[in-house]
């Protein structure tokens, strides 16, 4: 009697999310209608002692609400308060970068000048002057300002 030999194989493919009961109510919150979502923020208040309603907007806050232009402030009023809330987040004058420092002394002043961006020195310049800053003999720095010479506006060697 022949015996019969057999090899079985099977693969299964399962993906399985567990989700949190944070992620669930949360997740029923966002699908909550408008009314709802205010009536279960206003039973929460009501509930839990440790909140409390912010009698004060915050920037973000009238911004989102369109009441930018309603607040009685011009535009230098708003300039100078959003410069002194950057201010508020340094510990020290000295933490303060120097362009929000010169924009704070400086607000309400149109003198008409330009700030400059970047300087006008090219790579070929930065090069030559990392070159003046090792000691190398004659020869040596003819050979490096040649190289140097020989290379193109991306820093590519020209063909020749």
């Amino acid at each position: 009697m022949p015996q019969r030999q057999g090899l079985q194989h099977s693969q299964q493919q399962q993906q399985v999310q567990n989700t949190s009961s944070a992620q669930v109510l949360l997740s029923t919150i966002v699908e909550m209608p408008l009314a709802d979502f205010e009536t279960r923020l206003q039973n929460e208040l009501l509930d839990n002692e440790a909140l409390e309603v912010s009698e004060h907007d915050s920037p973000d806050d009238a911004a989102f609400m369109g009441n930018d232009a309603e607040d009685g402030l011009n535009d230098s009023e708003r300039e100078t308060a959003r410069l002194e809330d950057e201010l508020g987040d340094y510990r020290t004058l000295d933490d303060v970068p120097d362009t929000l420092r010169e924009a704070y002394n400086n607000r309400g002043e149109d003198n008409g000048r330009e700030r400059q961006i970047s300087s006008e020195d090219s790579s070929y310049d930065e090069l030559y002057r990392q070159i003046g800053e090792l000691s190398l003999s004659e020869h040596e720095m003819a050979i490096m300002v040649y190289l140097v010479g020989s290379l193109d506006e991306n820093g590519f060697p020209l063909e020749r």
